[in-house]
């Protein structure tokens, strides 16, 4: 009895599937980010550069697919304003680029915006050592103070994207990937009368970016 008991367990043990370990990276990436502008065919997008940095962990599912998640830190920095003051005797706030919009381009000229990241997204392992993912992420921008708050889009802001890019290992430890981000939210809303007219055009702005990412597994 106490055998046929051994024989059993020991038959249940070599049944059960074998554990793969969660793996962890560390990531960096920097790019270009842009402001998606729906409703002002003239608006420039208004570019700046990109960058963050976290780690990662991904959970196998099998030997092809995975769930990743992570936490990062991510900085939108400033750039160039379209709009400047200038000095008599043609003073006043100008700008020589059709459909730019004050907000819009106050928000990402005035200061860098820095926020946390959280990715969920399903990866495979398609080819060899290239593997492709796409899912969701969370932003939350940090709160920035402005002499003029209204003018800021992105502060204390709560946003949700599609995340997607693909990752090629390029020795054992180390990986370079490409990575993209359209955002589902808007960031901003607004309505105007078309000069010379009575038709209403409505705006909505999203984020989107592309980068390069590093990733370093640990282990």
């Amino acid at each position: 009895m106490v055998l046929m008991l051994i024989m059993h367990l020991q038959n249940v043990q070599a049944q059960e599937p074998v554990k793969t370990p969660i793996a962890f990276q560390g990531i960096v990436g920097g790019g270009i980010s842009i402001f998606n502008v729906h409703g002002i065919p003239s608006s420039p997008n208004y570019s700046s550069a990109e960058g963050f940095a976290g780690a990662r962990a991904t959970k196998p599912i099998g030997n092809v697919f995975g769930i990743m998640s992570g936490l990062s830190l991510g900085v939108k920095f400033t750039r160039s304003p379209y709009f400047r003051y200038f000095t008599p005797p043609n003073g006043g706030l100008y700008t020589r680029e059709p459909g730019a919009n004050r907000t819009l381009d106050q928000s990402t000229s005035d200061k860098n915006g820095y926020y946390l990241s959280i990715p969920l997204a399903l990866t495979a392992n398609v080819y060899r050592s290239l593997s492709v993912y796409g899912g969701v992420s969370g932003r939350f921008w940090w709160h920035r103070s402005h002499d003029e708050p209204t003018l800021d889009v992105l502060s204390g802001r709560e946003e949700l994207g599609i995340l997607f890019g693909a990752t090629y290992k390029l020795i054992k430890r180390l990986n370079i990937g490409l990575e993209g981000y359209s955002g589902l939210r808007n960031i901003y809303n607004s309505s105007y009368t078309q000069p010379g007219t009575s038709k209403i055009v409505h705006t909505s702005v999203t984020n989107q970016y592309a980068m390069i990412s590093l990733g370093y597994s640990l282990k």
